[in-house]
């Protein structure tokens, strides 16, 4: 199922190098900068479709850019994580205001290893089922470029995890966001998709994923232009890896994540999409 690994020494090796110095903050600050940048794109596309929820969020998004914009200083991992996780509780809570209340969503649930957690609610479900996709583009990807997804930078090694595929997810996460959020606009989904096993957790049946699947593959199938082509973000991920081989055994000079931005236009206001739902 996985792709023929490029066999290259060197940059394994580099990596294990960078793992152990300074440098290994430095990535981790550019895969978080990414993240920040991308959910705050992800908060403006949202608030052209609900602006009662951005207006009455404005101090959430003080609280995001000053972290944002703490980020630069930090100097440990422990710091990174801190002000990350303090944009995503943020972040979350902004998001949470325009789902149906029917799905009683509370916010995102992650246990200590920063994965998620068995979903207690039907939006968790879609979110967990979706990163999970994301999760294996981003294996394929690193996979390819040489590099090994049991050596992070920002998430800690841990047995049988794979710290540097959740690194990769962070500046891409904004993909699955924009399909879940859309296809909850769109009604996608109702109860029905969904099943309780029996310790309580929330699955999505067969039928939930169908609709899912083709919400998260069309997401990942646009394209946006970068380095002169225009490009499926599928393909970008696979890029970004690669680029990132190259900057830890110093091929390249300069290591982006942030680049090409979400491409994310509104061409409908909120009442214009209420009046074609009631149509």
């Amino acid at each position: 199922m996985m792709p023929l690994e490029y066999k290259s020494s060197n940059i394994r090796m580099g990596q294990y190098h960078v793992y152990g110095n300074s440098q290994r903050v430095d990535i981790a600050k550019k895969f978080i900068d990414a993240k920040i940048k991308n959910s705050i794109a992800i908060l403006d596309w949202l608030g052209k479709r609900y602006p009662e929820v951005a207006k009455a969020n404005d101090e959430r998004m003080k609280i995001i850019d000053t972290n944002w914009a703490m980020l630069a200083k930090a100097n440990r991992i422990k710091d990174v994580m801190g002000i990350e996780g303090m944009v995503a509780h943020h972040y979350w809570a902004i998001i949470s205001k325009v789902f149906d209340k029917k799905f009683e969503f509370d916010g995102m649930l992650y246990g200590k290893t920063i994965r998620p957690m068995g979903a207690v609610d039907p939006i968790n479900a879609i979110f967990n089922y979706g990163y999970a996709i994301l999760e294996s583009q981003c294996w394929k990807a690193l996979n390819s470029a040489g590099l090994d997804p049991h050596v992070g930078f920002m998430h800690e090694m841990n047995p049988s995890k794979a710290p540097l595929v959740y690194d990769m997810q962070e500046p891409f996460r904004w993909i699955v966001d924009v399909a879940v959020i859309s296809a909850l606009e769109k009604r996608t989904f109702d109860k029905k998709d969904f099943l309780r096993t029996e310790n309580y957790n929330i699955r999505i049946r067969p039928d939930g994923v169908k609709k899912l699947m083709t919400e998260i593959m069309s997401q990942f199938s646009k394209t946006d232009k970068y380095n002169g082509y225009h490009w499926e973000w599928g393909y970008i991920i696979s890029e970004k890896a690669y680029e990132l081989g190259q900057f830890i055994i110093g091929k390249r000079k300069y290591l982006d994540f942030s680049e090409p931005e979400p491409n994310l236009e509104r061409h409908d206001s909120d009442d214009l999409r209420k009046k074609i739902l009631n149509m």
